[in-house]
C-alpha cells in the first residue's frame, strides 16, 4: 500500500491502542481516513474528543486488521 506510518516505538504508559501496536506495524488509515505521514496522524488524533472511537486500519506481518478503542 503506498500510504502509511510504521510504528517504531512504544510510549512508556501504553493506552489501549499501544497495547496491540508493535514495532514494524503501519497505520494505514483512522476511522477510514488514508493515514500518509505523521502529521497527519497526529492531525486526525488531535482532532477526536476524548471518549471519542477510534479505529486503527493497521498492517501486521503483511495483514490488514482492525483495532478499536477510545481516546483517553
Amino acid at each position: 500500500m503506498p500510504s502509511g506510518v510504521i510504528v517504531v516505538a512504544r510510549a512508556l504508559e501504553p493506552s489501549a491502542a499501544d497495547n496491540s501496536l508493535v514495532t514494524g506495524d503501519v497505520i494505514h488509515a483512522v476511522n477510514g481516513v488514508s493515514i500518509s505521514s505523521h502529521q497527519s496522524l497526529r492531525a486526525a488524533l488531535d482532532a477526536m474528543k476524548p471518549g471519542s472511537a477510534v479505529v486503527l486500519q493497521v498492517e501486521h506481518d503483511s495483514k490488514l486488521r482492525f483495532l478499536a478503542f477510545q481516546m483517553p
